[in-house]
């Protein structure tokens, strides 16, 4: 019998973090119902093990790459796997689920509310929204840095595909962690990741289902943990090639978007992504620049809201 989610997780070189990513997916109300694939994209032996470990304990279907071939074909590989109705795809290194909400006011301000009722109801509390005629489900996040939590809301209810893969090009921060995808919808658009892109491959691949989806609606119950760290793919380290990777990234993506719009006859969305393409090519980088993890005493009191001593982050054991 077909389980109701399939989670995909690519897995390099993450060992360490694995039993809390695994226990955040395990706890869920609906776990039951949960399809967890590991992809082990060539990682070393001490994530191996670790690997092997976890998968011995809970029922975890594990792919094994033959070598590291990149997180776009390790989720694509998850992908051919899958047998769930709905697709989610998680980070190693990071977790879903949380005992609060982003709350917004009036005034388009953010903050975080205390509810212990949804922690473990990130699955079930997007799945209230499954027979709206939604392809995609999207979530809340919360980016956990130097203690510091950054919250962002995803979407507006019910936004157009169109107008939401224009918001992503317009660093709107939104992008595919946690989201619910159906599976049916990215068969029949033949929506993959890009093996050939180094960076940023996960908002390209959400530009490109935003565009197609009919309907997209957001579950702000539900909220998915992003923890960066040093090292990651996404770490840029200030360092000049990781600059240099995100132009690149910036340009494949403007141009995915426009062959996209091409093959759909829509001369108004290629001439919109034309000018991301135009602005990607004078060096403009309208996403990355907010992506940077330098531990240099920086002050993002204006990104970031300072709740560590509220929620700090809960080490659990894996049982």
């Amino acid at each position: 019998m077909n389980k109701k989610v399939s989670v995909i997780i690519p897995i390099y070189n993450t060992g360490q973090y694995l039993p809390d990513c695994f226990n955040s997916i395990l706890k869920q109300d609906i776990s039951k119902d949960v399809e967890i694939i590991a992809v082990d994209d060539g990682s070393d032996k001490d994530t191996k093990n670790m690997l092997e470990f976890c998968a011995d304990q809970a029922p975890i279907k594990v792919i094994t790459l033959p070598k590291n071939s990149g997180v776009s074909v390790a989720r694509n590989a998850g992908m051919d796997a899958a047998t769930g109705e709905w697709f989610c795809f998680v980070d190693s290194d990071d977790t879903i689920g949380f005992d609060a909400r982003i709350n917004r006011d009036g005034f388009g301000n953010t903050g975080l509310v205390r509810d212990e009722t949804v922690s473990e109801k990130f699955f079930s509390n997007m799945l209230k929204h499954q027979n709206t005629g939604a392809d995609i489900i999207t979530c809340d996040r919360i980016t956990v840095m130097n203690r510091e939590f950054r919250t962002n809301r995803y979407f507006t209810d019910f936004l157009p595909g169109k107008s939401a893969a224009n918001s992503i090009a317009m660093d709107k921060n939104e992008y595919m962690a946690g989201f619910l995808y159906r599976a049916e919808f990215l068969v029949r658009e033949n929506i993959r990741f890009f093996p050939d892109m180094k960076l940023n491959q996960d908002i390209a691949f959400s530009q490109v289902a935003a565009y197609h989806a009919k309907k997209i609606v957001s579950a702000h119950d539900s909220v998915y943990m992003y923890w960066p760290r040093a090292g990651s793919e996404s770490d840029s380290s200030c360092a000049y090639s990781h600059v240099v990777k995100s132009k690149i990234s910036m340009i494949q993506m403007a141009s995915i978007m426009v062959l996209v719009c091409a093959k759909n006859n829509d001369v108004n969305g290629m001439l919109q992504f034309a000018k991301h393409f135009e602005k990607a090519m004078q060096g403009h980088n309208w996403y990355a620049e907010d992506n940077v993890f330098c531990d240099d005493g920086q002050d993002r009191k204006n990104m970031f809201i300072d709740m560590s001593s509220v929620y700090p982050r809960k080490k659990g054991d894996f049982d």
